[in-house]
């Protein structure tokens, strides 16, 4: 069983990409407009998500009706109102009222491109259908509309660009990040190809490239604080702290006592082992967001890392007051009870989890070693450590080593010495060779038929 990760939000910051990205419109360039003839799509309601259909949009601004080019907007868009032939829709970047007539609603745009597409095809019509199909989730379809529309238009960055979104959704790391080039080498400002490249880096293991990106969206928009935020956190995980830093106090020049900031500088400190300055941000957090249980968890753990045991307790009990069924927190206030030997206290949590997610396999494993190495008698019971051990084994494929471990002393603690050595000594040859020696002991205990307790902390 791996050790389970201090700050997982800052190690889980940056995800991979986000596949159904609102796509704009191609420059028309060569394409004919969809014409007077073309098929009128049915019409949308509210509620729907829509495209357009027709290369130029009309469009109602302060009682003004105009045309527009379609790839003035962001879509696909919502359907929030409808209002005669005027439907007010809205995207994440802009809301307008469109004409009903010019859009069509998504669950249906991919035959009606189909069709448009038999009698005439475009790379503004593939591209549409392409958004269809991956709306949908065909990512196979929508990367065949986009290699479509390439053929007919090689020299369209975004079209590069949504095709290496889609081969990062099949997993093709390689050819995303040529897709990603490809449409920087077309338009070399194109911030959101060098947002996902920097992406694409960091799924092939690249971090220092994908540092380098989101340096190049800061260098050619020095106000996106997103970027900022990615490249610091991208730092502060490559080890560079201090560059992490820097990074931090730009974006909180800009944003004084930002919470999602903050908790990030926060996540930084902690992992730089400057434990009390990250202490401190997230108790500036606290006072504008008192119930937050996300920054009450990782003040308890840090409040642990600081060996600040009574105050890492108060801020797990005080989420669980919050949540009482937070199998997180349960967890961590079970692991500070054990290091001050609480061990009642520590049962009555575990246990509490295993009601709540009877497949916790790390609880059933925390159970077994108290059940089965605790150094005060009245805690132990061989049967249960053996119960716990076996569920927490099968829950985990009997691939663990500490989970084999657990069983291991379980079954020294019912006398089943030969057992013992059995599991001990598989559970061993799992792990490193240079990290077998910290547990002879235990083999040790096994092979001349004794027990194994586990130290008081004090004693340790």
């Amino acid at each position: 069983m791996a050790r389970q990760p201090h700050f997982k939000a800052l190690l889980c910051t940056v995800a991979l990409l986000v596949l159904t990205t609102p796509l704009r419109a191609a420059d028309p360039q060569s394409d004919a407009s969809t014409g007077p003839q073309a098929k009128v799509p049915k019409s949308a309601i509210v509620g729907d998500q829509v495209l357009p259909c027709r290369e130029t949009v009309h469009v109602l601004e302060a009682g003004q009706e105009k045309n527009l080019p379609s790839n003035a907007l962001l879509w696909p868009a919502a359907v929030i109102e409808r209002e005669g032939k005027w439907l007010r829709v809205k995207s994440p970047a802009n809301e307008v009222e469109v004409l009903a007539i010019d859009v069509v609603a998504i669950n249906a745009a991919n035959e009606f491109f189909g069709a448009e597409i038999k009698a005439q095809p475009t790379a503004w019509k593939h591209k549409l259908r392409c958004l269809a199909r991956q709306w949908e989730g065909d990512f196979d379809g929508a990367l065949a509309d986009v290699n479509a529309a390439l053929h007919l238009t090689p020299r369209d960055p975004e079209l590069h660009c949504q095709r290496g979104v889609l081969l990062m959704a099949r997993r093709e790391v390689e050819p995303a990040l040529e897709a990603f080039t490809e449409a920087l080498r077309v338009n070399p400002q194109f911030l959101d190809a060098y947002r996902r490249r920097s992406d694409a880096w960091l799924a092939s293991g690249n971090a220092q490239r994908a540092i380098d990106d989101l340096g190049a969206v800061i260098a050619l928009e020095p106000d996106d604080l997103i970027a900022l935020l990615e490249r610091a956190k991208l730092l502060a995980l490559s080890g560079e702290f201090d560059r992490a830093a820097e990074d931090f106090s730009k974006l909180l020049a800009r944003n004084p006592g930002n919470p999602e900031i903050l908790r990030a500088r926060a996540e930084l400190r902690l992992l730089a082992k400057r434990t009390a300055e990250g202490i401190a941000d997230l108790s500036d957090i606290l006072k504008q967001r008192p119930g937050d249980t996300r920054v009450l968890y990782l003040r308890g753990l840090a409040y642990g890392q600081a060996q600040d045991h009574n105050k890492a307790l108060a801020d797990f009990s005080a989420i669980l007051e919050r949540d009482i069924v937070n199998t997180e927190a349960y967890l961590a206030r079970a692991a500070v009870y054990l290091k001050l030997e609480r061990y009642d206290k520590a049962l009555r949590d575990l246990a509490e989890i295993v009601r709540l997610e009877p497949r916790h396999a790390l609880a059933h494993y925390q159970l077994a070693l108290i059940w089965a190495t605790c150094p005060v008698d009245k805690y132990r019971d061989g049967q249960r450590a053996l119960e716990a051990a076996r569920q927490a084994c099968l829950l985990t494929d009997w691939k663990q080593p500490p989970c084999l471990m657990a069983l291991a002393a379980a079954n020294a603690e019912v006398g089943n010495f030969e057992d013992a050595v059995h599991w001990q000594t598989k559970a061993q040859e799992m792990i490193p060779a240079e990290d077998r020696a910290a547990f002879q002991s235990r083999l040790d205990c096994y092979t001349a038929q004794k027990p194994y307790r586990d130290l008081p902390t004090k004693t340790r």
